[in-house]
């Protein structure tokens, strides 16, 4: 899929992420009305703010533009439906997933046929990296529009990172160093996972979530394979990250970064697939949920089965998808181990 990443300016960028925070915590009358007039106060708000929820969980809010009201509104209708409906409390984060489930576009169609799904117009689409094998067995997954460059004829594993993010699972060679160059910078590992990002205005960010990585400033005159890697200006270690310029020499050594679970999780959500469905039946969905979860969703009738639903769901939100059946939807949610097994309410 095209990917339609914007870059903001930067305060625009970081007010958005403070809203999207927001929309999970729950917000008071007072901030409801101080989001409606952010948002009305600038063209570029509505679109930082979808961009916001896409990178932390993968929703499509772009539809959003412009009707603060119907958001708010929407968001007090589903709180008050759990708090009616609610057989068990969630935590935090359970809420947080449930107000991505489908960007608020669910619907309930009836039961129809199989042979009805396709003139009624059903769509299902899975939305994944797209992953490529590198030939020393390593593993790259490239987000949207990215584009790597590969050379394994030397003796390193050489890697060019033209545009986008990556993510890579290097196959351990001690005797050939992985590298990945970006402009004045490179990234050295061995056997190791991390995450590269290169914004439209060349910046990196470096995330390193398993093993140990090396970022090296290159030289001015030649950053290419051609000479061998200077001294590593900072080495990073699983759970840490680093931001710098690629187009320019470094003034000052970058300073490393500590990232918790739950933001590695928000910056490595893109990896996750995601389904796309429009007037699709919730026996398809829960197929193809069931092939990227070890926790599988059981349909105890056939009824449940039968129910059309339209959204957008990151593929490992099945207690996210079983909240919203249970508040939005007369259905009945068993959890047990292992499984959720969802039943018609009688």
């Amino acid at each position: 899929m095209t990917n339609n990443r914007t870059d903001f300016p930067g305060e625009i960028a970081a007010v958005a992420a403070r809203w999207a925070e927001r929309f999970v915590q729950g917000m008071s009358d007072s901030e409801k009305a101080e989001f409606k007039t952010w948002l009305a106060a600038d063209p570029q708000h509505p679109r930082a703010l979808a961009q916001a929820n896409r990178n932390r969980v993968d929703c499509d809010w772009a539809w959003q533009a412009g009707v603060a009201d119907e958001v708010v509104a929407r968001l007090d209708e589903r709180a008050r439906r759990r708090q009616r409906r609610r057989r068990q409390t969630l935590a935090g984060a359970g809420a947080a997933a449930l107000l991505c489930v489908a960007g608020w576009v669910w619907q309930a169609q009836g039961s129809v046929t199989k042979s009805d799904a396709g003139r009624t117009g059903s769509a299902l689409v899975v939305a994944s990296p797209r992953k490529e094998v590198l030939p020393d067995g390593s593993v790259v997954e490239l987000r949207g529009d990215a584009r790597i460059a590969s050379d394994f004829s030397g003796r390193e594993r050489s890697i060019t990172l033209l545009q986008g993010t990556a993510y890579f699972e290097v196959a351990k060679d001690p005797h050939r160093p992985f590298v990945v160059r970006m402009g004045r910078v490179a990234v050295r590992a061995v056997g190791t996972a991390f995450a590269l990002e290169l914004a439209a205005n060349y910046d990196l960010s470096v995330l390193v979530t398993e093993g140990r990585v090396g970022v090296h400033a290159l030289s001015a005159t030649d950053p290419s394979a051609a000479l061998p890697l200077p001294d590593a200006i900072v080495s990073l270690d699983a759970g840490k990250a680093v931001s710098l310029p690629t187009a320019e020499q470094l003034k000052e050594i970058p300073v490393v970064s500590s990232v918790n679970d739950e933001e590695l999780r928000t910056r490595t959500s893109w990896r996750i697939p995601r389904l796309e469905f429009s007037s699709t039946p919730l026996r398809d969905v829960v197929a193809l949920l069931n092939q990227h979860n070890a926790r599988k969703v059981i349909l105890g009738d056939n009824t449940v089965g039968q129910i059309r639903v339209s959204g957008i769901l990151s593929a490992e939100k099945l207690d996210a998808l079983a909240e919203m059946l249970e508040t939005e939807f007369q259905v009945r949610v068993e959890r047990q181990p292992g499984k959720i097994v969802l039943r018609s309410e009688r």
